[in-house]
């Protein structure tokens, strides 16, 4: 039997994790392309670096609210992918050139210590002028809470609030050396949008200034600039020679006679040819097939007679191309010719791309632009350049780039295609929470500060926890009470777009449960709406501590009150009862107090037929699992608060629909090696459980409805699939007709029926076979990787020229804390060559998609090269160790199906 000792014993953090971190942060500066590239890894670099050294120093202890020594809770740490704090504070550091401008203006002549110089400033008397006109004009901006502290002093000196102040300046003022308190000056946007007295309040995903700082950095590409050299005048050259040489046929060898009018053409043509070299350095040296053949010609035409093998080469050249391609006299040839020339012709996308930056200009910078379509017009004659003409279209990925200032509600920015999942839909409720809680002050100035550091405070990352502990609150702010003071909670409209905002993440995606970071700002917008709504967020396996804090016991009991009698509660085997005896406590047994906590973490290990003890992040995945499963993972909290029967009601048949669609999409798509079919199991199992929940939520007649329309749907299915799934589909049945399935779809159960076995018994890779960058080193060589991953990447190459592309946009991105890439995210060839490199890794997963061509990336490295026009000639000449046929790709859109 384990000591108590032991048992209380802390968890200890490897050094794993981060050393992998640093090990990728490493190799992105390695591999970057430009300088732009360079700057970003290189911080990146930086942060694990100094994570790294703070650890060696016993300087940080992860796992903690206050993970940097010394640094109280309320200051923002610098934090990292994984919830590590690197041992910065954002309000730290060297002084920003926004501080250094202000010193230059208001501090005497000196230097050093500027930082507590303007933190001493603020409170005389001409400092705290300064920061009564920065209330009362609204010029400001808070990046950090901390900035925010000095404003709140002033405001609170208006109203005569000296006791607060007093302690305030008491916990703040020890830190005025290394950190700043005041706010940074901005010029007010003249046309700013004022907030509206009633309705929807409107949103955008990036400002125009974020957008215009995006399409200033595209540049174009060499590659783009060679290819556009080698098509437009190296290919027609090519063409011209093996045209002149077919002419000196005879008795089957080439260079054996000479017509009349054949001697001014090659003297032209070789002409060409030495003009073109010479402006041309890199063709001096090549070997390529289209310089040796003019070579030859050259010879001909200067009157050396070819040798046996020189003719012979001449002959392999010309018959190996005109048996690919045709004669280039042929219509077929010329179709090719000009398809290729018309697909370099377009103005380059960067400079297509300054024109849409210097339209935004004419915006607001921190704000968004409310009708975009005039931001995507076609090129008109005073914005035509040498580069770019009169009426060219901006090409769709620069449209939806512009399209990421769009200023609109939240639906309809979802409707635009703008939020494409629920973590992005999370970044858009700041705006909405600081907003709504700015309307909740009678004092305008009051209710911008209030906004403008809750803002703030929601952009702070959260931290790795250990032992049930929370997150940082902003109550937790020294001047959080004097912010707080004359706040008025629950106002209509704050209640009102709190209900929205949950019905609509519902609607739209129906097969997602709610992620953490949503999960954090509804309760931030619940806190403004004035309602208490318990929530609970997804524990992370690797880190589970097998035990839950009180708030789950809670929206169990309240779940299994909602869900009592329900299809949801005969599917997964609910008793409400036994849910109600988890508030009962234990009595005490031994040093340590048996809480309900342990109550709820037994019921599920039992549930996961886990054993007590049983750990590990398979294990402690069953046993999320089944929380998530017993409290619903939030819905049944939401439904009841929000009467959303009623407002779903029309809803609910489609998103029973599309949450079954998702379903057999993630169990048929995913290519068969083990993780990722252990992902998409998951991601499957959580998508019908949503599914089965609102199911529950019909009225007899719906339910069989709705019951009929899966039924059909499922019988659309492949076969082989029908059978693996059928287990789950009658289980639901079973529910839907009163009863207890035998069978329950889990995410995190072996589940060997659902596997899909090939006939030799195996997933469908042989063992042997390597599928994944993982298997590097195990079943394949990094030699003879790498060389299979440059055959894929040159088949990219060669598919986007065909398809006459230069630029190709990141779509539908996982993984977003990797390599600084975001979605919709623009890339040029080279950008296109490096993230599929990291696609092919695993380190993101993605697709690359423009107007007329898409990459996409599947399981098994498997690629899928899609294009609305023909581009399949072009892989031809792809590396033969590719297996290369014709296929629908399954990540295709629907509406391109």
């Amino acid at each position: 039997m384990a000591k108590d000792d032991e048992r209380d014993a802390p968890p200890t953090i490897g050094s794993g994790y981060i050393g992998a971190q640093m090990t990728r942060a490493l190799r992105a500066l390695q591999e970057a392309a430009n300088r732009e590239q360079r700057q970003s890894a290189q911080a990146r670099v930086d942060r694990w670096s100094r994570l790294l050294d703070g650890k060696a120093l016993d300087l940080l202890q992860h796992g903690s609210r206050t993970p940097i020594e010394g640094a109280p809770a309320w200051a923002t740490p610098e934090v990292v992918t994984g919830g590590f704090a690197t041992g910065a504070l954002l309000a730290g550091g060297p002084l920003l050139d926004w501080e250094r401008h202000l010193a230059a203006q208001v501090l005497d002549t000196g230097t050093g210590n500027e930082r507590q110089r303007l933190n001493a400033w603020c409170l005389g008397d001409e400092g705290m002028a300064w920061l009564h006109a920065r209330l009362q004009q609204g010029d400001y901006r808070v990046g950090v809470p901390e900035e925010s502290a000095l404003l709140t002093v002033a405001w609170l000196l208006q109203q005569g609030a000296h006791a607060q102040v007093e302690a305030i300046l008491a916990a703040i003022v020890g830190w005025f050396p290394s950190l700043r308190f005041y706010p940074e000056p901005v010029p007010l946007a003249a046309g700013t949008e004022k907030l509206p007295a009633g309705g929807d309040f409107t949103l955008f995903v990036e400002t125009a200034g974020a957008v215009v700082a995006q399409l200033q950095r595209r540049t174009s590409s060499a590659r783009v600039k060679t290819q556009h050299h080698v098509l437009m005048q190296w290919r027609p050259l090519y063409a011209t020679a093996v045209g002149l040489l077919l002419q000196t046929w005879r008795d089957g060898q080439p260079c054996m006679q000479f017509p009349q009018d054949w001697l001014p053409d090659a003297k032209q043509a070789v002409a060409t040819f030495r003009t073109l070299r010479r402006q041309s350095p890199a063709r001096k040296a090549s070997r390529h097939r289209d310089v040796e053949l003019l070579e030859y010609l050259a010879l001909c035409v200067d009157g050396v007679v070819l040798t046996p093998h020189q003719r012979s080469r001449v002959g392999q050249i010309v018959n190996d191309h005109a048996g690919k391609h045709g004669v280039p006299d042929s219509d077929t040839y010329a179709a090719r010719m000009r398809f290729e020339q018309e697909s370099v012709a377009a103005p380059p996308h960067a400079a297509l791309a300054r024109i849409a930056a210097n339209r935004l200009r004419l915006f607001p910078a921190d704000a968004g632009v409310v009708d975009v379509a005039s931001l995507q017009r076609d090129v008109q004659p005073d914005e035509a350049t040498s580069l770019v003409a009169a009426g060219s279209v901006l090409p769709r990925t620069l449209r939806q780039h512009v399209a990421r200032c769009q200023q609109g509600t939240v639906e309809q920015l979802i409707e635009a295609g703008l939020v494409p999942s629920l973590e992005s839909l999370a970044l858009l409720l700041p705006q909405l929470g600081a907003r709504v809680a700015e309307r909740g002050f009678t004092d305008p100035a009051h209710g911008r500060l209030y906004a403008a550091c809750r803002t703030a405070f929601d952009a702070r990352r959260s931290l790795l926890l250990l032992n049930l502990q929370s997150q940082v609150r902003m109550a937790e702010l020294p001047w959080a009470a004097g912010l707080e003071s004359e706040r008025q909670r629950g106002t209509p409209a704050a209640q009102r777009m709190l209900g929205d905002v949950v019905a609509l993440a519902l609607r739209h995606y129906p097969e997602t449960p709610l992620p953490n970071p949503l999960l954090r700002q509804l309760r931030s917008l619940a806190d403004s709406a004035g309602a208490d709504l318990p929530l609970a967020e997804e524990l992370a396996a690797d880190i589970f501590m097998g035990a839950f804090a009180p708030g789950f016991a809670a929206a169990a009991r309240h779940a299994g009150r909602f869900t009592a009698g329900s299809l949801y509660a005969r599917y997964y085997g609910i008793d409400s009862m036994m849910l109600e005896r988890l508030g009962e406590p234990r009595p005490r047994t031994g040093r340590r107090s048996q809480h309900r906590v342990d109550d709820l973490a037994g019921l599920c290990l039992a549930r996961a037929d886990l054993a007590p003890g049983q750990a590990g992040p398979a294990a402690n995945g069953a046993v999320i699992e089944q929380v998530q499963i017993l409290t619903t993972h939030n819905l049944a909290v939401l439904f009841d608060r929000f009467q959303l029967d009623a407002v779903l009601a029309e809803e609910l048949p489609d998103m029973i629909q599309r949450g079954f669609s998702a379903v057999c999409t993630d169990l048929q798509q995913v290519a068969p090696h083990w993780h990722a079919w252990l992902t998409a199991r998951k991601r499957g199992a959580y998508a019908w459980r949503q599914m089965v929940f609102f199911l529950s939520r019909l009225d007899d007649a719906g339910l069989a409805q709705s019951m009929a329309t899966l039924r059909s749907l499922f019988a659309a299915q492949p076969s082989g699939f029908q059978r693996r799934f059928a287990p789950a589909m009658d289980g639901l049945v079973v529910a839907s007709q009163g009863g207890q399935p035998a069978q329950v779809l889990l995410g995190w159960s072996p589940q060997s029926w659902l596997r899909p076995y090939t006939p030799e018994g195996y997933l469908s890779s042989h063992p042997s076979e390597w599928t994944e960058f993982c298997d590097v080193g195990r079943l394949v060589t990094v030699e003879d990787y790498q060389i299979v991953e440059n055959a894929y990447l040159d088949a990219i190459r060669r598919f986007c020229v065909a398809a006459g592309v230069d630029s190709l946009c990141i779509h539908s991105l996982e993984r977003r804390e990797s390599r600084d890439y975001h979605e919709g995210q623009p890339l040029d060839l080279d950008g296109i060559e490096r993230v599929a490199r990291d696609a092919l890794r695993n380190v993101i997963w993605c697709k690359l998609v423009s107007e007329t061509a898409e990459v996409h990336f599947g399981y098994d490295y498997y690629m899928y090269l899609v294009s609305s026009v023909d581009a399949e000639s072009a892989l031809l000449e792809a590396d033969p160790l590719l297996n290369i046929q014709r296929y629908r790709s399954p990540y295709l859109r629907e509406e391109e199906e």
